[in-house]
């Protein structure tokens, strides 16, 4: 079994209730294949597992997956402030049996210049460390947009 180090970026737009922001989110997951389906399992959002028949299936559950949390969590806070608390609450909460296989993963891929597999040979590679981090975003601040992505950590 292949298990691949990514990083992801998410962005996504809340409105519930008094909660109108936007959640921009960067962070790492593992892919890997059991059996017939594609997993991802969050690093930072420990949260969150998702699945498909093929890696991009898999990717589209996981941010909808990350939606719905988003969502959940705005429905039930007050006001921004609140929401922006309990983001991070849910953001902080790292996987760490995942982040240390994702580590060795990353390591193991650095050091092998001829890695390539099928499944993601299309994707960008991120040579460069990214950071986890979220930011919550109120709709009454300036609104930065990133575009959504998925990359290999190469």
């Amino acid at each position: 079994m292949h298990t691949f180090p990514l990083y992801f970026r998410l962005l996504h737009t809340v409105q519930a209730g008094s909660i109108r922001a936007t959640v921009n989110a960067h962070g790492r997951c593992l892919l890997y294949q059991s059996q017939d389906a594609w997993w991802l399992n969050g690093v930072e959002c420990g949260g969150i597992t998702a699945s498909g028949p093929h890696p991009v299936v898999a990717f589209q559950e996981f941010k909808a997956t990350f939606r719905e949390t988003m969502d959940r969590l705005a429905k039930r806070s007050s006001n921004n402030s609140e929401f922006s608390k309990q983001v991070n609450m849910f953001f902080g909460d790292v996987n760490q049996g995942a982040g240390s296989e994702w580590e060795a993963c990353h390591a193991a891929i650095k050091a092998d210049t001829t890695f390539n597999y099928t499944p993601l040979e299309k994707l960008p590679r991120q040579k460069s460390i990214v950071s986890p981090s979220v930011t919550v975003t109120s709709m009454d601040s300036p609104l930065v947009v990133e575009d959504e992505a998925i990359e290999v950590a190469a």
